[in-house]
């Protein structure tokens, strides 16, 4: 009873609030909210500046589409007009930015943060369709979204963001949600924005520095608000994949536009096989697990550490031995739910969507299990997870690069099931990698270059090199 009272009188005070603000005379057909939560992004590289300048490039004459954009979490901002020391709401359309409020300074990663910017972008331009772009750093499922670097605290949490969005909605649903940020193409956080949006659109890997290109989105948003968010999510991921390639013939880029609406397909087929992958340990076969585990690279892998998050395609290949029918069913599920994917020649083959599966950060689970378990939906593989994570950190074995060995008493090795193990183990090798091609003759003639767009537009801006 106690919260039920909270949260209605957070409710009436947040409509009181909204009661008060600025409402826009001529709806528009959609509305953009860009949630920049700045950082070190901006501080040390201009990065969001540089994004900013690409929306003031699309040329956006409010035809129908209202683009509002919350800046904060940045110690510098080299955009006249945006204080570092507070959070600002801003109209962006071809004349620049518009400041519409000022809220103080604020924890960008706060899901109440973000919560008080949606429900005013509803309230200030409400439309027939809304999007959020989420623009920061991303870490996974696990360790979630943003970093504001004035304040220096966790991210938000996947389930904590759902939460806030609901709210601020107020029962309206996004057409998209999108990460401009690295590894938030998840499983785990399609489920816990599915009750929130229709549509994800967000990368698997490491995004590279100079992320989406918000002047062919935004534009194509503004020629036709009513445009098919499938294929407007085709051309973000195209454009994003392009744009990396050419920055750097080294990017590792992918972006996925993901269905929310069937990713309830994808949990119960990797609860399934957390069941079978259970019961095979149960008779015996953690050795055959964790070699299959060991076999898939995680994605962000750099300086060291390592996401733990890996392709769902490779899962259900890596395991399709030890639990064929439930990597099947794993596999076709994912293709089900992914919409588009696009992926540089640095990674190829990925499904579009990536799963938690520790195994370098096994000894992290009293941190990784309590976030993972908030979400329902994935409770039976989470179930497994918790139960290998048990198994590997037990003290009983020895983690290797290959399988688990179990520790003898004179502190000497003996392989568990070795001979099980190894009847799995071409099966769960890591795939060959294809022949590298020479890129300029992969890429020659894939992109066309974009005219340039009017000047004029960011008056006293001073230039930034691409």
């Amino acid at each position: 009873m106690g919260t039920m009272k909270r949260c209605l009188l957070c409710s009436l005070a947040l409509a009181l609030l909204l009661g008060a603000l600025p409402c826009r005379a001529v709806g528009p057909r959609f509305t953009l909210m860009i949630y920049m939560c700045a950082a070190d992004l901006e501080t040390r590289d201009r990065a969001a500046t540089r994004d900013l300048r690409e929306l003031v490039d699309a040329g956006i004459t409010e035809n129908g589409l209202t683009v509002l954009v919350a800046t904060g979490a940045a110690n510098v901002w080299h955009t006249p007009g945006i204080d570092a020391g507070s959070n600002q709401y801003f109209l962006a359309d071809q004349n620049g930015l518009t400041l519409i409020k000022d809220v103080g300074a604020r924890d960008m990663c706060d899901a109440g943060t973000l919560r008080d910017f949606v429900a005013f972008a509803v309230h200030y331009a409400p439309a027939e369709r809304m999007a959020l772009v989420m623009w920061d750093h991303g870490d996974g499922p696990v360790n979630g979204f943003g970093y504001d670097e004035r304040y220096r605290g966790p991210g938000m949490g996947l389930h904590e963001m759902a939460l806030a969005l609901e709210a601020g909605l107020n029962g309206q649903k996004l057409a998209f949600i999108g990460f401009d940020a690295c590894l938030m193409s998840a499983a785990e956080c399609a489920g816990a924005l599915s009750p929130v949006a229709d549509v994800m659109i967000a990368s698997q890997e490491l995004e590279p520095g100079r992320g989406w290109n918000y002047t062919g989105f935004a534009g194509t948003l503004n020629q036709n608000p009513d445009c098919d968010i499938a294929k407007l999510g085709k051309e973000i991921a195209g454009d994003f994949v392009r744009d990396a390639f050419r920055a750097s013939r080294g990017s590792a880029a992918s972006l996925a536009v993901i269905d929310l609406g069937k990713i309830d397909g994808v949990a119960a087929a990797l609860s399934d096989l957390g069941g079978a992958l259970d019961a095979r340990m149960e008779a015996g076969a953690l050795s055959a697990v964790a070699r299959a585990r060991a076999s898939i690279s995680s994605f962000g892998e750099a300086d060291g550490e390592a996401s733990d998050l890996i392709d769902a395609g490779q899962l259900s290949s890596a395991f399709s031995r030890i639990a064929p029918a439930e990597a099947e069913k794993l596999i076709a599920a994912v293709k089900a739910c992914v919409l588009y994917k696009k992926n540089s020649p640095l990674t190829p083959g990925l499904s579009g969507l990536s799963v938690f599966f520790p195994y370098a950060t096994l000894n992290n689970s009293k941190v990784f299990l309590p976030v993972l378990e908030k979400n329902q939906a994935f409770s039976g593989f989470t179930g497994f997870l918790r139960a290998f994570s048990e198994e590997m950190t037990s003290g009983q074995y020895e983690l290797g690069l290959d399988a688990p060995q179990k520790a003898s008493a004179g502190g000497g090795v003996l392989d568990i099931l070795g001979q099980l193990a190894d009847a799995f183990a071409s099966a769960n090798d890591a795939p060959t990698a294809p022949a590298p091609t020479p890129y300029a003759d992969m890429w020659e003639g894939l992109f066309e270059e974009r005219p340039a767009s009017g000047g004029g537009m960011w008056a006293g801006l001073p230039e930034i090199a691409p």
